[in-house]
C-alpha cells in the first residue's frame, strides 16, 4: 500500500543529512579557525602599531578562544544533538519497510556524483528482537555495528576511503571488546585514548582491573599485542568492571577524527518484552548519544507505555485531587511514555492511517494477477470501456472484499493474500472445483484475527454456530427500527438469547457472545459483521470447513419423508433462520442432503404458513424450504403463499419515459443506442424508486423495488446453481447480454430465454437496483445480475455490487416487484 513511503523515506534521510552536514561544518571549522591565525599572526608581525595589526591582534585572540573551546569543550558542535527519528505504528503498519529504504537511500546517495554527504555515512540496520535474551543489547548492536562496516567496506567503498574506514573499524573493535569483557576506564584517558586513536594497542593494559586478570595476562601484560586473536585469547577473564560511561567520548573521537558517521536503523524494539524495549533504548541514549550518530526507531508506542509502567512500577505515587466538592485519591506515575520518547526523539513520524483504496490498490498491484489466475475461469482481458476493469470477476470480488475487511496494515494484507491462496490451493488439490472464493476468504480472516471465535465455532456444531452469529450480526431492534444491526450491539443479542428456552442454547450462546465482544475489544477491532452479515450457504460450508467434496444425490434418488411433528414445525415457525434450519438438521438424511418432503408434508407447511404471520412473504424462510422439495413443487408454493411477483422484463425506455412526460423529469440519455423496449439507463436509485411510487399512484396497484433476498428467489427460483438455469456457463448466450455476445450495448428485453418463472434478463443487460445496503456502513445500495459490459462470471445468481444511490451509469437500469391484491 502507498502513504507517499518514498516521499517519509526522502525527508527522513535528508534531515540526517542536514544534521551530519552541520556537524562537519561545526569540526571543519577548526582547521579553518588555524589557517586564520598563521595570517593574521603574519600581518601582525609585518605591520606592528598599526590598524591592521590591532584588529589582527583582535582577530587573533577570538580564534584561539573558539579554537580552544571546540578543541576542549566541544562548544562549537556540542549544540548540535544526534538526531532521532521516531517511526511511531502498530505492528505491521510498515515501519520495517520503510527502515529499509532509509537504509537503501542512504547508501545510493553516496554512490552519486553529488553526494550530499560530506562524510562517509554507514546505515546500521539492527533488529532488537533477535538479541532480547541478551544481558545487554547494545554489544550486540556494536557487534552489528561492525559486520555492517565490513559489509559496507567491501561494496560500497573507494580504495581511500577503505583505508580511512580500516582505522574506524580497528578502533571500534576495541570498544566492542571493552563492552564485552566489562573492562574498566584508565585513569589518564586523555592519554589512552590520544594513544588507542594513534593505533598504539600497548595502551590496552591500562584498561584492565590488574587484579581480576589472570596469570597468564599479568605475564603478558608488558607486552605488545595488536591482533585481534591475542587480544581474544588475552580476554579470557571473567567480567571486570564497566567503561560504560565513557564509550560515548570514544565513539565521538573515533567519528571525528576518520570523518565517519552511523546511522542505527533499530528495527523490532515492540516485538521485545517492554521492559527490554526500555534497556534498549536508555543503552542507545547512555553508549550512542554523540552527534556523529543518527538514530531511526520503529516504535510501536503503546509497547512503551508499558515499558514506562512496568519500569516505574515501584515509584507510584499517590496524588489527592479535589475535584468540585470532593477529593478523589489516584495513582500516578513519574514519567508517561509520551514524556520519556519526547526526551529520546526529536522528529517524530506517525505512520499515517490507510484506507480501503489503500488496502485494494495494494491488492491489486500484488495480488491482482495471482488471484485472477487463481479463481477466473477465464483469462482477464484488456477491453476499452472507460479504462475500467470488471468488477465482477471472481478475483476481483475477493480483493474488494479483503479491502473492506482486512485490517490496514501492510503486514496483515500480505499474510491474508497468502493463507488465502494457500487455503484455495489446498481446495483445489481436493478437487472442489466449484468452491466459493468469498467464503474461503472468510475462513481466512477468521484464522488470522479472530482465532479463538473460529475454534469455538469448529468444536461446537459449526454449521449452527454460523447460522447463530449470521442472527446475531443481523437483530433488529424493536423500537429503534432505524439503529443498524451489528455484532457490536451485544445489549440487543444478550436480549435475544434470554428469549431462547432452551438452557444448554442459553449457555453455548452466551459463551459465544463472550468470545465475540473480545474480538471486539481488541486493540484492533476486526470487522467481524463483514463475515456473519449474510448467511453461508450450506452445502459448501461444508465442503470448505471439512475440507471434502460432499456428494451431490439425485432428487429422484432422495427418499421422501414426512417430517412433520410439534417439534418439527416449533422449529420450522420459530424465530429466526438458525431455527427453520435446525428443524430439518435434526433428521440425519435431510442434514445429508439424502431426504425430500413428501406431499403430505409440503400441503401441511402451506397450510399453517398462511395461517402465520412473517413466513409467506420471507425469502429467507421460503429458500430453506426450498432446498427439501422439488423446484416444481416449490413454484406451485410460491404461487399458493408468496404475495409478491417480480415484472416480468426489466424497466424499459418506453415506460420510463411516459413517467418523465407526466412528472416534468428530465429524461435519461440512451447513449444513442435507442429507446423503446430497451432497458432504462442511466437512472439513480432514488430515480427509480420515485418512479415506483409515481407508478403505485397512477395504476393503483403498490410496486416497489425488491430486496436483495426477494431478486435471488426470483432468478433462481430456489436451484443452488450459479446461474438460474445450472452451472454450464457455455448456455449463458442464451439467456443473457453480456460481454461477449452484447457488442458494447443494451439489448431490447424479452430477446433471451426466460427462467422458471418466465422472468427474463435476470442475467445481464443491466444491473438491477435494489432496495437494500449494499455495506454496513450505508453507504452504497445493492446491484444484481450483471449487465452488458460484465464477463460472465459478473452476471451469476449470487453475485452482487453496490454503488452510490445517486450513480447514474449506462451499465445500471432497474426491475419492479408487484404486491398482489
Amino acid at each position: 500500500m502507498d502513504f507517499n513511503v518514498d516521499k517519509y523515506s526522502k525527508v527522513i534521510v535528508e534531515q540526517i543529512q542536514q544534521n551530519f552536514s552541520d556537524l562537519y561544518d561545526a569540526v571543519a571549522i577548526v582547521p579553518k579557525l588555524e589557517k586564520e591565525v598563521d595570517k593574521l599572526t603574519k600581518i601582525q608581525e609585518k605591520s606592528p602599531n598599526t590598524l591592521d595589526e590591532r584588529e589582527a591582534k583582535t582577530k587573533v585572540a577570538l580564534y584561539k578562544q573558539s579554537i580552544q573551546g571546540l578543541v576542549s569543550n566541544y562548544d562549537a558542535y556540542r549544540s548540535i544533538e544526534p538526531l532521532s527519528v521516531g517511526l511511531f505504528g502498530e505492528w505491521g503498519s510498515g515501519k520495517t519497510h520503510l527502515l529499509k529504504l532509509i537504509e537503501n537511500q542512504i547508501i545510493d546517495e553516496q554512490k552519486k556524483s553529488n553526494n550530499p554527504f560530506k562524510q562517509i555515512t554507514i546505515p546500521v540496520f539492527f533488529n532488537a528482537w533477535r538479541f532480547e535474551k541478551e544481558e545487554h543489547l547494545i554489544i550486540p548492536l556494536f557487534q552489528t555495528l561492525l559486520a555492517t562496516i565490513e559489509e559496507f567496506d567491501s561494496k560500497h567503498l573507494s580504495k581511500s576511503a577503505k583505508k580511512q574506514l580500516g582505522r574506524t573499524k580497528e578502533r571500534l573493535k576495541i570498544l566492542s571488546f571493552s563492552l564485552a569483557k566489562g573492562l574498566k576506564l584508565p585513569r589518564n584517558i586523555k592519554s589512552a585514548v590520544a594513544s588507542l586513536l594513534s593505533g598504539d594497542y600497548t595502551v590496552i593494559t591500562d584498561f584492565f582491573d590488574m587484579e581480576k586478570v589472570s596469570k597468564e595476562f599479568k605475564e603478558k601484560s608488558n607486552e605488545s599485542f595488536p591482533t585481534e586473536e591475542n587480544l581474544k585469547k588475552l580476554l579470557q577473564s571473567e567480567r571486570i568492571e564497566s567503561i560504560y560511561m565513557n564509550i560515548p567520548k570514544w565513539i565521538e573521537k573515533i567519528t571525528i577524527a576518520d570523518r565517519v558517521n552511523f546511522v542505527f536503523l533499530i528495527d523490532d524494539l515492540d516485538r521485545c518484552l517492554p521492559e527490554n524495549t526500555l534497556k534498549m533504548l536508555e543503552s542507545i541514549k547512555l553508549f550512542l548519544d554523540v552527534p556523529s550518530c543518527a538514530f531511526v526507531l520503529a516504535i510501536d508506542d503503546d509497547v512503551v507505555e508499558c515499558g514506562v509502567a512496568y519500569h516505574y512500577r515501584d515509584y507510584l505515587k499517590d496524588i489527592v485531587r479535589l475535584d468540585g466538592k470532593t477529593q478523589k485519591q489516584s495513582e500516578e506515575l513519574p514519567i508517561t511514555g509520551h514524556e520519556y520518547l519526547e526526551k529520546m526523539i526529536q522528529l517524530p513520524f506517525r505512520i499515517p492511517v490507510i484506507d480501503s483504496n489503500d488496502v485494494l490498490g495494494f491488492l491489486q498491484k500484488y495480488y491482482g494477477d495471482r488471484f485472477s489466475e487463481l479463481l477466473d475461469d477465464e483469462k482477464e482481458q484488456l477491453v476499452e470501456n472507460k479504462g475500467a476493469r470488471d468488477i465482477a470477476k471472481k478475483s476481483e470480488e475477493v480483493l474488494k472484499f479483503f479491502a473492506d475487511t482486512i485490517p490496514p496494515k501492510p503486514r496483515k494484507i500480505k499474510r491474508t493474500a497468502m493463507l488465502f491462496q494457500a487455503k484455495i490451493n489446498i481446495l483445489k488439490e481436493l478437487e472442489q472445483h466449484n468452491l466459493d472464493p468469498i467464503l474461503v476468504a472468510k475462513l481466512t480472516l477468521l484464522e488470522l484475527f479472530a482465532p479463538k471465535l473460529l475454534r469455538f465455532i469448529q468444536n461446537n456444531n459449526y454449521k449452527e454456530m454460523f447460522d447463530v452469529l449470521h442472527d446475531f450480526s443481523n437483530l433488529t431492534d424493536t423500537k429503534d427500527k432505524e439503529a443498524k444491526n451489528s455484532l457490536a450491539n451485544s445489549s440487543r443479542i444478550k436480549n435475544w438469547i434470554e428469549s431462547q428456552k432452551n438452557e444448554e442454547d442459553k449457555r453455548v450462546y452466551t459463551k459465544l457472545l463472550e468470545i465475540v465482544e473480545e474480538s471486539y475489544h481488541s486493540r484492533m477491532v476486526f470487522k467481524l459483521d463483514y463475515i456473519f452479515k449474510e448467511r453461508l450457504e450450506k452445502q459448501k460450508l461444508i465442503e470448505a470447513m471439512e475440507q471434502k467434496t460432499r456428494t451431490v444425490i439425485a432428487q429422484e434418488e432422495k427418499e421422501l419423508i414426512n417430517l412433520i411433528s410439534k417439534e418439527f414445525e416449533a422449529l420450522l415457525f420459530g424465530e429466526g433462520e438458525t431455527q427453520w434450519r435446525k428443524a430439518f438438521d435434526n433428521h440425519e438424511l435431510f442434514e445429508e442432503g439424502k431426504a425430500l418432503l413428501t406431499v403430505e408434508a409440503i400441503e401441511e407447511i402451506t397450510k399453517k404458513a398462511k395461517g402465520k404471520k412473517g413466513f409467506c412473504d420471507n425469502p429467507k424462510w421460503l429458500l430453506i424450504v426450498a432446498e427439501y422439495i422439488t423446484q416444481e413443487q416449490f413454484i406451485k408454493l410460491l404461487e399458493d403463499i408468496y404475495p409478491y411477483r417480480m415484472n416480468k422484463y426489466q424497466t424499459t425506455f418506453e415506460e420510463y419515459d411516459r413517467y418523465c412526460e407526466a412528472t416534468g423529469v428530465k429524461k435519461p440519455k440512451d447513449e444513442g443506442w435507442g429507446r423503446g423496449d430497451r432497458p432504462v439507463i442511466n437512472v439513480s436509485w432514488e430515480d427509480a424508486t420515485a418512479y415506483a411510487k409515481w407508478l403505485s399512484k397512477t395504476s393503483e396497484e403498490e410496486y416497489r423495488l425488491p430486496t436483495e433476498d426477494e431478486w435471488y428467489l426470483a432468478c433462481n427460483v430456489g436451484a443452488k446453481t450459479d446461474w438460474h438455469f445450472g452451472n454450464n456457463e457455455s448456455e449463458l448466450k442464451e439467456y443473457a447480454w453480456y460481454r461477449e455476445n452484447s457488442k458494447n450495448k443494451t439489448h431490447p428485453v424479452g430477446k433471451k430465454k426466460p427462467n422458471k418463472l418466465g422472468l427474463y434478463d435476470m442475467h445481464g443487460n443491466v444491473w438491477e437496483w435494489c432496495k437494500d445496503w449494499y455495506d454496513i456502513e450505508e453507504k452504497e445500495k445493492v446491484l444484481r445480475g450483471g449487465s452488458w459490459d460484465g464477463y460472465a462470471g459478473g452476471t451469476r445468481s449470487a453475485g452482487h455490487d453496490g454503488i452510490f444511490p445517486i450513480f447514474r451509469l449506462d451499465i445500471v437500469g432497474f426491475r419492479l416487484l408487484r404486491t398482489l391484491p
